[in-house]
């Protein structure tokens, strides 16, 4: 990564974080790589998605194969009225609940 970072001018865990975020998108969450594309979400917002659909426990996914999918969707749907940075943690990724609101 650290030529990536010099050819950037980015800071080393910036890029790394570039890097495992557009190889996340490869590997799957076509919906946020779309969303992504269009800008309809930005880089924040897609490496929170990303980070808590991947957070999504085994036994559930594997109980439910179409959860991630879901998550993910419901990820992207709050993404347009929520700020990535209220979203402290994977509590968010179940249908029916929303981040909690930010601080007044």
């Amino acid at each position: 990564m650290a030529w990536l970072a010099h050819a950037t001018l980015t800071a080393p865990g910036a890029a790394h974080a570039d890097v495992k975020l557009a190889q996340a998108l490869d590997e799957g969450f076509a919906a946020t790589r779309v969303a992504l594309a269009a800008g309809m979400v930005d880089v924040d917002r897609a490496r929170v998605i990303v980070r808590a659909v991947q957070a999504l426990p085994v036994d559930a996914v594997t109980s439910e194969p179409g959860l991630p999918a879901r998550a993910e969707q419901h990820l992207l749907d709050l993404a347009r009225t929520h700020d990535a940075r209220n979203w402290p943690d994977a509590s968010c990724v179940r249908p029916g609940s929303s981040p909690p609101s930010p601080a007044a």
